[in-house]
């Protein structure tokens, strides 16, 4: 899918760390506890629900102003798409009046 470009490296290196973070925990769960009590939180479970959450809410502010970004440049150029046939209609009309005469 990088390859291709369907998916950008970064996200896809996202996903990749994300799953990693995963198998460890399911790997060890000793951390999970760890985790917990590191954070104040009673039971393990929570702490994970906790950290995936804030993990998600991060991804999706990343996304989004991503996805700004870009609407943002899609708006300019097709402002300057907009200028460009403008000014080739204008071309045009003045050729076709330099040519008729």
């Amino acid at each position: 899918m990088v390859k291709k470009y369907v998916l950008e490296l970064k996200y896809s290196l996202l996903w990749l760390f994300l799953s990693i973070i995963t198998i460890i925990f399911a790997a060890f769960p000793v951390l999970s506890y760890w985790l917990a009590e590191f954070l104040g939180i009673e039971k393990p479970v929570n702490a994970l629900f906790l950290i995936g959450i804030t993990g998600a809410l991060a991804l999706i502010f990343s996304l989004t102003l991503a996805i700004s970004h870009m609407s943002n440049k899609i708006k300019e150029m097709s402002q300057e798409i907009g200028l460009l046939k403008n000014q080739i209609e204008k071309n045009e009309l003045s050729v076709k009046k330099d040519g008729a005469v």
